[in-house]
Protein backbone atom coordinates (compact mmCIF):
# COMPACT_ATOMS: atom_id res chain seq x y z
CA UNK A 1 0.00 0.00 0.00
CA UNK A 2 2.97 2.32 0.57
CA UNK A 3 3.87 1.85 -3.10
CA UNK A 4 0.40 3.06 -4.15
CA UNK A 5 0.76 6.13 -1.95
CA UNK A 6 4.16 6.93 -3.48
CA UNK A 7 2.77 6.64 -7.01
CA UNK A 8 -0.16 8.86 -6.01
CA UNK A 9 2.17 11.52 -4.66
CA UNK A 10 4.46 11.31 -7.70
CA UNK A 11 1.61 11.69 -10.15
CA UNK A 12 0.32 14.76 -8.32
CA UNK A 13 3.78 16.37 -8.41
CA UNK A 14 4.41 15.59 -12.06
CA UNK A 15 1.00 16.43 -13.45
CA UNK A 16 -0.69 18.60 -10.86
CA UNK A 17 0.11 21.73 -12.86
CA UNK A 18 -1.24 20.48 -16.18
CA UNK A 19 -3.69 22.81 -17.86
CA UNK A 20 -6.29 20.07 -18.37
CA UNK A 21 -7.27 16.68 -17.01
CA UNK A 22 -8.70 13.45 -18.31
CA UNK A 23 -11.30 11.46 -16.42
CA UNK A 24 -8.98 8.52 -15.82
CA UNK A 25 -6.59 6.27 -17.71
CA UNK A 26 -7.02 4.31 -20.91
CA UNK A 27 -10.06 2.38 -19.66
CA UNK A 28 -13.73 3.09 -19.02
CA UNK A 29 -14.34 1.26 -15.74
CA UNK A 30 -17.04 -1.08 -14.53
CA UNK A 31 -19.71 0.77 -12.53
CA UNK A 32 -21.24 3.25 -14.95
CA UNK A 33 -24.39 1.42 -16.02
CA UNK A 34 -25.72 4.55 -17.72
CA UNK A 35 -22.69 4.64 -20.04
CA UNK A 36 -23.04 0.93 -20.73
CA UNK A 37 -26.73 1.40 -21.60
CA UNK A 38 -25.97 4.36 -23.91
CA UNK A 39 -23.28 2.40 -25.74
CA UNK A 40 -25.54 -0.63 -26.10
CA UNK A 41 -28.32 1.61 -27.42
CA UNK A 42 -26.00 3.01 -30.11
CA UNK A 43 -24.77 -0.46 -31.06
CA UNK A 44 -28.27 -1.91 -31.20
CA UNK A 45 -29.41 1.01 -33.37
CA UNK A 46 -26.52 0.41 -35.79
CA UNK A 47 -24.94 3.80 -35.11
CA UNK A 48 -21.64 2.27 -33.99
CA UNK A 49 -20.08 -1.18 -34.24
CA UNK A 50 -18.39 -2.29 -31.02
CA UNK A 51 -18.13 -5.47 -28.89
CA UNK A 52 -19.48 -4.62 -25.44
CA UNK A 53 -19.52 -7.80 -23.36
CA UNK A 54 -16.14 -7.27 -21.60
CA UNK A 55 -15.24 -4.41 -19.24
CA UNK A 56 -13.27 -2.27 -18.52
CA UNK A 57 -13.60 -0.93 -22.03
CA UNK A 58 -10.67 0.80 -23.79
CA UNK A 59 -11.45 4.48 -24.35
CA UNK A 60 -9.66 4.33 -27.70
CA UNK A 61 -12.03 1.61 -28.89
CA UNK A 62 -15.09 3.71 -28.09
CA UNK A 63 -13.52 6.80 -29.69
CA UNK A 64 -12.72 4.85 -32.87
CA UNK A 65 -16.28 3.51 -33.03
CA UNK A 66 -17.75 7.00 -32.63
CA UNK A 67 -15.48 8.43 -35.32
CA UNK A 68 -16.24 5.56 -37.72
CA UNK A 69 -19.99 5.77 -37.23
CA UNK A 70 -22.41 8.25 -38.69
CA UNK A 71 -23.52 11.17 -36.55
CA UNK A 72 -27.04 10.20 -35.40
CA UNK A 73 -29.90 11.73 -37.35
CA UNK A 74 -31.25 14.70 -35.43
CA UNK A 75 -34.71 13.26 -35.98
CA UNK A 76 -33.67 10.48 -33.59
CA UNK A 77 -33.27 12.65 -30.53
CA UNK A 78 -32.59 9.77 -28.14
CA UNK A 79 -29.69 8.51 -30.30
CA UNK A 80 -28.22 12.00 -30.69
CA UNK A 81 -28.36 12.56 -26.93
CA UNK A 82 -26.84 9.15 -26.18
CA UNK A 83 -24.09 9.85 -28.72
CA UNK A 84 -23.31 13.18 -27.06
CA UNK A 85 -23.28 11.68 -23.57
CA UNK A 86 -20.83 8.97 -24.61
CA UNK A 87 -18.55 11.42 -26.41
CA UNK A 88 -18.43 13.64 -23.32
CA UNK A 89 -17.50 10.72 -21.04
CA UNK A 90 -14.66 9.13 -22.98
CA UNK A 91 -12.38 12.21 -22.56
CA UNK A 92 -9.61 10.67 -24.67
CA UNK A 93 -6.32 12.59 -24.14
CA UNK A 94 -4.12 13.84 -26.95
CA UNK A 95 -0.33 13.76 -27.23
CA UNK A 96 0.15 16.29 -24.41
CA UNK A 97 -0.02 15.03 -20.84
CA UNK A 98 -3.27 15.69 -19.02
CA UNK A 99 -3.41 15.43 -15.26
CA UNK A 100 -6.43 15.05 -13.01
CA UNK A 101 -7.38 14.79 -9.37
CA UNK A 102 -10.60 13.14 -8.27
CA UNK A 103 -12.31 12.62 -4.91
CA UNK A 104 -14.99 9.98 -4.31
CA UNK A 105 -17.11 9.53 -1.22
CA UNK A 106 -19.54 6.68 -0.65
CA UNK A 107 -21.69 6.16 2.42
CA UNK A 108 -24.56 3.87 3.40
CA UNK A 109 -25.40 0.20 3.65
CA UNK A 110 -24.65 -1.84 0.48
CA UNK A 111 -27.00 -4.60 -0.65
CA UNK A 112 -26.15 -8.27 -0.18
CA UNK A 113 -25.77 -8.79 -3.95
CA UNK A 114 -23.76 -6.64 -6.35
CA UNK A 115 -24.55 -5.70 -9.96
CA UNK A 116 -22.77 -3.74 -12.70
CA UNK A 117 -23.79 -0.38 -11.20
CA UNK A 118 -22.72 -1.19 -7.64
CA UNK A 119 -19.73 0.93 -6.61
CA UNK A 120 -19.64 0.90 -2.80
CA UNK A 121 -18.33 -2.13 -0.91
CA UNK A 122 -18.31 -0.89 2.69
CA UNK A 123 -20.47 1.40 4.83
CA UNK A 124 -18.09 4.30 4.32
CA UNK A 125 -15.39 4.92 1.71
CA UNK A 126 -13.25 7.92 0.81
CA UNK A 127 -11.08 7.75 -2.32
CA UNK A 128 -8.45 10.10 -3.67
CA UNK A 129 -7.23 9.54 -7.21
CA UNK A 130 -4.64 11.41 -9.19
CA UNK A 131 -2.81 10.76 -12.41
CA UNK A 132 -2.20 11.72 -15.96
CA UNK A 133 -2.32 10.27 -19.43
CA UNK A 134 -1.25 11.06 -22.96
CA UNK A 135 -1.45 8.99 -26.12
CA UNK A 136 1.28 6.55 -25.02
CA UNK A 137 1.06 6.12 -21.24
CA UNK A 138 -1.55 6.43 -18.50
CA UNK A 139 -0.82 6.57 -14.79
CA UNK A 140 -3.70 6.55 -12.30
CA UNK A 141 -3.13 6.06 -8.58
CA UNK A 142 -6.22 5.63 -6.42
CA UNK A 143 -6.13 5.27 -2.65
CA UNK A 144 -9.32 4.36 -0.75
CA UNK A 145 -9.93 4.40 3.00
CA UNK A 146 -12.82 2.15 4.14
CA UNK A 147 -14.65 2.00 7.45
CA UNK A 148 -15.14 -1.40 9.12
CA UNK A 149 -14.08 -3.37 6.02
CA UNK A 150 -15.17 -7.00 5.79
CA UNK A 151 -11.65 -8.08 4.76
CA UNK A 152 -9.93 -5.88 7.39
CA UNK A 153 -8.09 -3.89 4.70
CA UNK A 154 -8.72 -0.26 5.61
CA UNK A 155 -6.48 1.19 2.88
CA UNK A 156 -6.85 -0.04 -0.69
CA UNK A 157 -5.33 0.68 -4.08
CA UNK A 158 -8.32 -0.53 -6.09
CA UNK A 159 -8.83 1.36 -9.35
CA UNK A 160 -5.16 2.14 -10.00
CA UNK A 161 -3.39 1.52 -13.28
CA UNK A 162 -0.13 1.99 -15.17
CA UNK A 163 -0.77 1.28 -18.83
CA UNK A 164 1.24 1.74 -22.02
CA UNK A 165 -0.36 2.15 -25.44
CA UNK A 166 1.87 0.19 -27.84
CA UNK A 167 0.55 0.02 -31.38
CA UNK A 168 -2.94 -1.43 -31.03
CA UNK A 169 -2.25 -2.92 -27.60
CA UNK A 170 -2.70 -1.76 -24.02
CA UNK A 171 -0.06 -3.34 -21.78
CA UNK A 172 0.29 -2.65 -18.09
CA UNK A 173 -0.57 -3.40 -14.49
CA UNK A 174 -3.79 -2.44 -12.74
CA UNK A 175 -6.29 -3.13 -10.00
CA UNK A 176 -9.44 -2.57 -12.05
CA UNK A 177 -12.77 -4.36 -11.69
CA UNK A 178 -13.49 -6.85 -14.49
CA UNK A 179 -16.76 -7.94 -16.06
CA UNK A 180 -16.83 -10.75 -18.63
CA UNK A 181 -20.23 -11.48 -20.09
CA UNK A 182 -23.55 -10.07 -21.31
CA UNK A 183 -25.31 -10.30 -17.93
CA UNK A 184 -26.87 -7.29 -16.23
CA UNK A 185 -26.79 -8.60 -12.66
CA UNK A 186 -23.43 -10.40 -12.70
CA UNK A 187 -21.11 -12.73 -14.64
CA UNK A 188 -20.65 -16.45 -14.09
CA UNK A 189 -16.87 -16.34 -14.61
CA UNK A 190 -15.47 -12.87 -13.75
CA UNK A 191 -17.37 -9.93 -12.28
CA UNK A 192 -17.05 -7.00 -9.89
CA UNK A 193 -18.41 -9.12 -7.03
CA UNK A 194 -14.98 -9.54 -5.41
CA UNK A 195 -12.52 -6.73 -5.00
CA UNK A 196 -10.13 -6.50 -7.97
CA UNK A 197 -6.81 -8.31 -7.61
CA UNK A 198 -3.54 -6.78 -8.90
CA UNK A 199 -3.10 -7.95 -12.49
CA UNK A 200 -0.79 -7.67 -15.44
CA UNK A 201 -3.08 -7.06 -18.40
CA UNK A 202 -2.85 -7.09 -22.18
CA UNK A 203 -5.84 -5.81 -24.15
CA UNK A 204 -6.46 -4.72 -27.73
CA UNK A 205 -6.76 -0.95 -27.75
CA UNK A 206 -9.30 -0.99 -30.59
CA UNK A 207 -11.39 -3.90 -31.83
CA UNK A 208 -10.84 -3.25 -35.53
CA UNK A 209 -11.35 -6.23 -37.83
CA UNK A 210 -8.57 -8.15 -39.56
CA UNK A 211 -7.48 -6.75 -42.90
CA UNK A 212 -6.76 -10.30 -44.08
CA UNK A 213 -9.45 -11.55 -46.47
CA UNK A 214 -9.54 -14.98 -44.81
CA UNK A 215 -10.09 -13.53 -41.33
CA UNK A 216 -12.09 -10.41 -42.08
CA UNK A 217 -15.35 -12.32 -41.54
CA UNK A 218 -14.62 -12.40 -37.79
CA UNK A 219 -15.47 -8.69 -37.66
CA UNK A 220 -14.46 -6.44 -34.76
CA UNK A 221 -12.68 -8.47 -32.09
CA UNK A 222 -11.16 -7.98 -28.67
CA UNK A 223 -8.57 -9.97 -26.75
CA UNK A 224 -8.00 -9.86 -22.97
CA UNK A 225 -5.09 -11.56 -21.21
CA UNK A 226 -4.75 -11.32 -17.42
CA UNK A 227 -2.10 -12.63 -15.05
CA UNK A 228 -1.88 -12.05 -11.32
CA UNK A 229 -1.54 -13.45 -7.85
CA UNK A 230 -4.42 -14.04 -5.46
CA UNK A 231 -4.59 -13.27 -1.74
CA UNK A 232 -1.96 -14.37 0.75
CA UNK A 233 -4.12 -15.00 3.83
CA UNK A 234 -6.15 -17.91 2.45
CA UNK A 235 -7.26 -20.89 4.50
CA UNK A 236 -6.27 -23.38 1.80
CA UNK A 237 -3.27 -22.52 -0.42
CA UNK A 238 -1.84 -18.99 -0.08
CA UNK A 239 -0.89 -16.89 -3.08
CA UNK A 240 -2.20 -19.00 -5.99
CA UNK A 241 -1.58 -17.59 -9.44
CA UNK A 242 -4.43 -16.43 -11.68
CA UNK A 243 -4.66 -16.50 -15.47
CA UNK A 244 -7.52 -15.13 -17.55
CA UNK A 245 -7.99 -15.39 -21.33
CA UNK A 246 -10.89 -14.04 -23.35
CA UNK A 247 -11.63 -13.39 -27.01
CA UNK A 248 -14.79 -11.64 -28.20
CA UNK A 249 -15.81 -11.04 -31.79
CA UNK A 250 -18.71 -9.73 -33.86
CA UNK A 251 -19.03 -11.62 -37.18
CA UNK A 252 -22.35 -9.88 -37.89
CA UNK A 253 -23.52 -6.49 -36.60
CA UNK A 254 -26.30 -8.22 -34.66
CA UNK A 255 -24.26 -11.17 -33.33
CA UNK A 256 -21.71 -11.13 -30.50
CA UNK A 257 -19.74 -14.23 -29.50
CA UNK A 258 -17.08 -14.76 -26.86
CA UNK A 259 -14.97 -17.49 -25.30
CA UNK A 260 -13.50 -17.10 -21.81
CA UNK A 261 -11.19 -19.10 -19.60
CA UNK A 262 -9.74 -18.53 -16.14
CA UNK A 263 -7.31 -20.64 -14.16
CA UNK A 264 -6.25 -20.65 -10.54
CA UNK A 265 -2.99 -22.57 -10.14
CA UNK A 266 0.26 -23.06 -8.22
CA UNK A 267 0.49 -21.29 -4.86
CA UNK A 268 2.54 -21.76 -1.72
CA UNK A 269 3.65 -25.38 -1.30
CA UNK A 270 2.31 -26.49 -4.70
CA UNK A 271 4.38 -27.89 -7.54
CA UNK A 272 4.71 -25.10 -10.11
CA UNK A 273 6.90 -26.09 -13.05
CA UNK A 274 6.66 -26.38 -16.84
CA UNK A 275 4.70 -29.63 -16.57
CA UNK A 276 2.18 -27.83 -14.37
CA UNK A 277 1.79 -25.09 -16.97
CA UNK A 278 1.43 -27.69 -19.74
CA UNK A 279 -1.35 -29.50 -17.86
CA UNK A 280 -2.99 -26.15 -17.17
CA UNK A 281 -3.04 -25.08 -20.81
CA UNK A 282 -4.29 -28.48 -21.98
CA UNK A 283 -7.03 -28.59 -19.34
CA UNK A 284 -5.54 -31.83 -18.01
CA UNK A 285 -6.32 -31.23 -14.36
CA UNK A 286 -8.80 -33.81 -13.06
CA UNK A 287 -8.18 -36.76 -10.78
CA UNK A 288 -8.70 -39.92 -12.84
CA UNK A 289 -6.68 -38.74 -15.84
CA UNK A 290 -3.06 -39.70 -16.42
CA UNK A 291 -2.06 -36.76 -14.25
CA UNK A 292 -1.06 -37.51 -10.66
CA UNK A 293 -3.07 -35.54 -8.10
CA UNK A 294 0.10 -33.79 -6.93
CA UNK A 295 0.71 -32.61 -10.51
CA UNK A 296 -2.74 -31.11 -11.01
CA UNK A 297 -2.25 -27.42 -11.73
CA UNK A 298 -5.39 -26.24 -10.01
CA UNK A 299 -8.88 -24.97 -10.78
CA UNK A 300 -10.22 -23.83 -14.13
CA UNK A 301 -13.43 -22.36 -15.52
CA UNK A 302 -14.22 -21.87 -19.19
CA UNK A 303 -17.19 -21.24 -21.42
CA UNK A 304 -19.05 -19.13 -23.93
CA UNK A 305 -21.08 -15.94 -24.27
CA UNK A 306 -23.69 -15.16 -26.90
CA UNK A 307 -25.79 -12.09 -27.66
CA UNK A 308 -28.19 -11.88 -30.62
CA UNK A 309 -29.96 -8.66 -31.51
CA UNK A 310 -33.00 -8.59 -33.72
CA UNK A 311 -31.82 -7.55 -37.22
CA UNK A 312 -35.17 -5.82 -37.76
CA UNK A 313 -35.37 -2.28 -36.39
CA UNK A 314 -39.13 -2.65 -35.80
CA UNK A 315 -38.38 -5.37 -33.24
CA UNK A 316 -36.17 -3.74 -30.55
CA UNK A 317 -35.19 -6.95 -28.78
CA UNK A 318 -32.01 -8.87 -27.95
CA UNK A 319 -31.42 -12.21 -26.26
CA UNK A 320 -28.21 -13.34 -24.60
CA UNK A 321 -26.73 -16.31 -22.77
CA UNK A 322 -23.65 -17.36 -20.87
CA UNK A 323 -22.55 -20.97 -20.22
CA UNK A 324 -19.51 -21.53 -18.02
CA UNK A 325 -18.10 -24.98 -17.23
CA UNK A 326 -16.78 -25.44 -13.72
CA UNK A 327 -14.84 -28.54 -14.75
CA UNK A 328 -13.47 -30.18 -17.89
CA UNK A 329 -14.08 -33.49 -19.61
CA UNK A 330 -12.16 -34.66 -22.69
CA UNK A 331 -10.52 -31.23 -22.96
CA UNK A 332 -13.69 -29.14 -23.13
CA UNK A 333 -15.84 -27.43 -20.44
CA UNK A 334 -18.22 -29.57 -18.41
CA UNK A 335 -20.70 -29.19 -15.53
CA UNK A 336 -22.08 -25.93 -16.87
CA UNK A 337 -23.50 -22.97 -14.97
CA UNK A 338 -26.08 -21.01 -16.95
CA UNK A 339 -27.35 -17.49 -17.52
CA UNK A 340 -30.09 -16.38 -19.93
CA UNK A 341 -31.60 -12.98 -20.58
CA UNK A 342 -33.54 -10.70 -22.89
CA UNK A 343 -33.43 -6.94 -23.39
CA UNK A 344 -35.83 -4.50 -25.01
CA UNK A 345 -35.66 -0.77 -25.65
CA UNK A 346 -37.93 2.07 -26.75
CA UNK A 347 -37.61 5.85 -27.11
CA UNK A 348 -39.75 8.83 -26.09
CA UNK A 349 -40.64 11.58 -28.52
CA UNK A 350 -38.70 14.08 -26.41
CA UNK A 351 -35.42 12.12 -26.51
CA UNK A 352 -35.69 9.94 -23.44
CA UNK A 353 -34.97 6.23 -23.78
CA UNK A 354 -36.23 3.18 -21.89
CA UNK A 355 -34.31 -0.07 -21.57
CA UNK A 356 -35.60 -3.20 -19.86
CA UNK A 357 -34.07 -6.58 -19.10
CA UNK A 358 -35.23 -9.94 -17.79
CA UNK A 359 -32.48 -12.31 -16.65
CA UNK A 360 -32.25 -15.77 -15.09
CA UNK A 361 -29.15 -17.45 -13.70
CA UNK A 362 -28.33 -20.78 -12.09
CA UNK A 363 -24.94 -21.34 -10.43
CA UNK A 364 -25.41 -25.08 -9.88
CA UNK A 365 -23.04 -27.31 -11.84
CA UNK A 366 -24.98 -29.23 -14.55
CA UNK A 367 -27.89 -26.90 -13.78
CA UNK A 368 -29.95 -28.21 -16.71
CA UNK A 369 -30.48 -31.60 -15.08
CA UNK A 370 -33.66 -32.36 -13.15
CA UNK A 371 -33.36 -33.05 -9.44
CA UNK A 372 -35.33 -36.32 -9.54
CA UNK A 373 -33.74 -38.19 -12.45
CA UNK A 374 -30.79 -40.58 -12.45
CA UNK A 375 -28.53 -37.71 -13.50
CA UNK A 376 -28.73 -34.86 -11.01
CA UNK A 377 -27.06 -31.47 -10.73
CA UNK A 378 -23.72 -31.33 -8.93
CA UNK A 379 -24.24 -29.34 -5.75
CA UNK A 380 -21.33 -27.78 -3.82
CA UNK A 381 -19.33 -27.79 -7.04
CA UNK A 382 -19.36 -24.25 -8.48
CA UNK A 383 -16.53 -22.00 -7.28
CA UNK A 384 -15.22 -24.87 -5.10
CA UNK A 385 -12.25 -27.13 -5.80
CA UNK A 386 -10.61 -30.22 -4.34
CA UNK A 387 -7.20 -28.53 -4.21
CA UNK A 388 -8.22 -25.02 -3.17
CA UNK A 389 -10.69 -26.65 -0.84
CA UNK A 390 -11.67 -23.80 1.49
CA UNK A 391 -11.61 -20.44 -0.30
CA UNK A 392 -11.97 -21.99 -3.75
CA UNK A 393 -12.55 -19.56 -6.64
CA UNK A 394 -12.85 -16.60 -4.28
CA UNK A 395 -10.78 -13.53 -3.53
CA UNK A 396 -10.84 -11.71 -0.19
CA UNK A 397 -14.06 -13.40 0.85
CA UNK A 398 -16.17 -13.03 -2.34
CA UNK A 399 -16.44 -15.24 -5.39
CA UNK A 400 -14.79 -13.96 -8.57
CA UNK A 401 -17.85 -15.12 -10.49
CA UNK A 402 -21.57 -14.66 -9.95
CA UNK A 403 -22.66 -12.50 -7.02
CA UNK A 404 -25.00 -15.17 -5.55
CA UNK A 405 -22.11 -17.65 -5.13
CA UNK A 406 -22.83 -21.34 -5.81
CA UNK A 407 -26.02 -23.42 -6.02
CA UNK A 408 -28.25 -20.38 -6.43
CA UNK A 409 -31.01 -19.36 -8.81
CA UNK A 410 -31.85 -15.72 -9.42
CA UNK A 411 -34.49 -13.96 -11.51
CA UNK A 412 -33.83 -10.27 -12.21
CA UNK A 413 -36.23 -7.82 -13.87
CA UNK A 414 -34.95 -4.29 -14.43
CA UNK A 415 -35.88 -1.06 -16.22
CA UNK A 416 -33.70 1.99 -16.91
CA UNK A 417 -34.85 5.40 -18.13
CA UNK A 418 -32.37 7.94 -19.48
CA UNK A 419 -33.94 11.40 -19.43
CA UNK A 420 -33.19 13.93 -22.18
CA UNK A 421 -31.54 16.11 -19.50
CA UNK A 422 -28.85 13.43 -19.10
CA UNK A 423 -29.66 11.84 -15.74
CA UNK A 424 -30.89 8.26 -15.39
CA UNK A 425 -33.42 6.43 -13.22
CA UNK A 426 -33.48 2.67 -12.72
CA UNK A 427 -35.49 0.08 -10.81
CA UNK A 428 -35.09 -3.67 -10.44
CA UNK A 429 -36.82 -6.62 -8.79
CA UNK A 430 -34.93 -9.71 -7.64
CA UNK A 431 -36.26 -13.15 -6.67
CA UNK A 432 -33.79 -15.86 -5.79
CA UNK A 433 -33.13 -19.14 -4.09
CA UNK A 434 -29.64 -18.92 -2.59
CA UNK A 435 -27.52 -21.98 -1.79
CA UNK A 436 -30.68 -23.94 -2.49
CA UNK A 437 -29.51 -27.44 -1.53
CA UNK A 438 -28.09 -26.55 1.87
CA UNK A 439 -30.02 -27.80 4.90
CA UNK A 440 -26.92 -27.85 7.10
CA UNK A 441 -24.38 -25.09 7.68
CA UNK A 442 -22.19 -24.35 4.64
CA UNK A 443 -19.01 -22.44 5.59
CA UNK A 444 -17.96 -21.84 1.96
CA UNK A 445 -20.88 -19.95 0.40
CA UNK A 446 -20.22 -16.26 1.04
CA UNK A 447 -23.80 -14.92 0.83
CA UNK A 448 -25.95 -17.68 2.38
CA UNK A 449 -24.78 -20.44 4.74
CA UNK A 450 -28.17 -22.20 4.46
CA UNK A 451 -30.76 -22.49 1.70
CA UNK A 452 -32.39 -19.05 1.66
CA UNK A 453 -35.21 -17.44 -0.28
CA UNK A 454 -34.23 -13.95 -1.38
CA UNK A 455 -36.43 -11.05 -2.48
CA UNK A 456 -35.36 -7.48 -3.18
CA UNK A 457 -36.53 -4.27 -4.81
CA UNK A 458 -34.17 -1.43 -5.63
CA UNK A 459 -34.39 2.01 -7.18
CA UNK A 460 -31.54 4.23 -8.25
CA UNK A 461 -30.65 7.59 -9.78
CA UNK A 462 -27.48 8.89 -11.39
CA UNK A 463 -26.81 12.45 -12.52
CA UNK A 464 -24.22 15.20 -12.75
CA UNK A 465 -23.84 18.69 -11.34
CA UNK A 466 -21.03 20.42 -13.20
CA UNK A 467 -17.91 18.39 -12.47
CA UNK A 468 -19.74 16.30 -9.84
CA UNK A 469 -21.35 12.92 -10.39
CA UNK A 470 -23.95 11.76 -7.87
CA UNK A 471 -25.37 8.26 -7.61
CA UNK A 472 -28.09 7.09 -5.24
CA UNK A 473 -29.41 3.58 -4.66
CA UNK A 474 -32.21 2.67 -2.23
CA UNK A 475 -33.77 -0.73 -1.69
CA UNK A 476 -35.23 -3.36 0.58
CA UNK A 477 -34.35 -7.05 0.78
CA UNK A 478 -35.94 -10.00 2.54
CA UNK A 479 -34.11 -13.21 3.53
CA UNK A 480 -36.02 -16.37 4.45
CA UNK A 481 -33.45 -19.02 5.46
CA UNK A 482 -34.35 -22.68 5.85
CA UNK A 483 -32.69 -22.52 9.26
CA UNK A 484 -32.77 -19.28 11.24
CA UNK A 485 -34.84 -16.14 11.49
CA UNK A 486 -36.54 -14.28 8.66
CA UNK A 487 -35.07 -10.81 8.17
CA UNK A 488 -36.21 -7.75 6.23
CA UNK A 489 -33.90 -4.78 5.91
CA UNK A 490 -33.48 -1.52 4.07
CA UNK A 491 -30.27 -0.58 2.31
CA UNK A 492 -29.00 2.43 0.46
CA UNK A 493 -25.80 4.09 -0.74
CA UNK A 494 -25.05 7.67 -1.75
CA UNK A 495 -21.89 8.27 -3.77
CA UNK A 496 -20.41 11.63 -4.74
CA UNK A 497 -17.55 12.10 -7.20
CA UNK A 498 -15.78 15.44 -7.60
CA UNK A 499 -13.20 16.23 -10.28
CA UNK A 500 -10.62 18.98 -9.86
Amino acid sequence: MKGVARVLALSMVLFGGSKAWALGGFYLPVGDGALRADLQLLVDAGVINLPLMAWPLPRADVAAALDAGDEPDFDDAHLRLAFERVRAKIALPDADAHGFVQVDTRAGEPALLRDFDTVAREEGELSLAAGASNDTVALVARLTAATSPADNQVLRGDGSELTFHLGNWLVGANTLDRWWGPGQESSLILSNNARPMPLLAIDRATSKAFDNVLLHWIGPWRLNILFGQMDNHRRDIPRPLFLGLRVEFQPLPWLDLAMSRTNQFCGKGRICDLQTVKNLLLGNDNVGTDVDAAQQPGNGLAGFDLRIRSPWSRLPLAIYAQAIGEDESHYHPDKYLGLFGAQWWVADDDGGSWRGALEYSDTTCSFQRGTDGPLKPHFNCAYNNNLYDVEGYRYLGRTLGYTTDNDSRLLDASVRYARPQGDEWRVKLLAGNLNRDQSTYDPYNTVAHYATLYRAVEGGWRGTFGERTVQLALGAERLVPRTGEISTSLYGVLSWQQNF
